[in-house]
């Protein structure tokens, strides 16, 4: 496993901890709040990173033997690691999550 698919399975797993917390917290409230505006925005939290754990599980990394003998994948890995960064800070932003 290289070290970018290492870093993709660390993200979706703390997403999907992130999604089943966020989840536990909604179905705690009171019925009067998950029903209102704040159930709603929970809600739509929980839909958005069940939207990206699945973006994510749909990324294919290639192995490292399939990455050494292609050129053109020499310029993806620095580029998808930017993406995940850029997915961490933004998770950040939405959450407070510190990730790894």
């Amino acid at each position: 496993m290289t070290d970018l698919q290492s870093a993709r399975d660390d993200l979706k797993q703390a997403l999907e901890e992130l999604r089943d917390e966020t989840e536990e917290s909604k179905s705690n409230m009171p019925d009067s709040l998950q029903e209102g505006s704040t159930g709603e925005l929970m809600q739509e939290r929980i839909d958005g990173l069940e939207e990206f754990i699945q973006e994510l599980e749909g990324v294919e990394i290639p192995d490292e033997e399939e990455s050494e003998s292609d050129e053109e994948d020499e310029d993806t890995e620095p580029e998808a690691e930017n993406n995940l960064e850029d997915s961490r800070q933004e998770l950040q932003g939405l959450s407070g999550y510190s990730g790894s």
